[in-house]
């Protein structure tokens, strides 16, 4: 059982506790940090070379041509690397559905066995952040997509019983709303 927890107008508590779980579960993998800092030596030692060999007088037109060439493109890799990854994650609008007027996507959370824990997802994951009408109480409630189906639903439904009779009552609280 995977369901998708998605937020609405959390509280500050709420955002921190969130903030904390991006901070743990999303930082960059350790190889693509390591491809991010060799990109930048490449660059860098490149550049050095070509100084190096053109103060010894034994460097080349198509040398220093080369080597400059390879320094850009490492410093261009390097600049595109670091902007994508201080942009805002999956910033995209999304279909509307019954709960929602505008649907942004920027955080998305999954249950299984009653425990609530990020999803990975492909790149970098994505998360989901509903604007909905029609409550007034924001900070007690979640707005959960089940299977197909979306629910607004009480924070305290996720702290009590097991799997299967939160399964039943997320498949009972949908009938009960289509």
């Amino acid at each position: 059982m995977a369901m998708e927890l998605l937020f609405e107008n959390h509280t500050q508590l709420d955002e921190d506790i969130i903030h904390h779980i991006i901070e743990k579960d999303y930082k960059r993998p350790e190889k693509a940090k390591q491809y991010h800092v060799m990109t930048l030596l490449v660059g860098i030692l490149a550049a050095l070379a070509a100084v190096y060999f053109g103060r010894l007088g034994i460097l080349t037109h198509q040398m220093l041509t080369l080597l400059c060439t390879i320094a850009l493109i490492a410093v261009c890799i390097y600049s595109f690397y670091s902007y994508y990854q201080n942009m805002p994650k999956n910033q995209i609008k999304a279909r509307q559905n019954t709960y929602s007027e505008s649907l942004l996507i920027p955080r998305k959370m999954k249950v299984y066995k009653n425990v609530m824990y990020q999803s990975a997802g492909k790149s970098h994951g994505e998360y989901r952040l509903f604007q909905f009408t029609g409550i007034e109480t924001w900070s007690h409630y979640f707005l959960l997509r089940y299977e197909n189906s979306y629910v607004v639903m009480d924070k305290n439904g996720f702290t009590k019983g097991t799997a299967e009779e939160f399964e039943q009552f997320m498949t009972a609280r949908i009938q009960k709303n289509c």
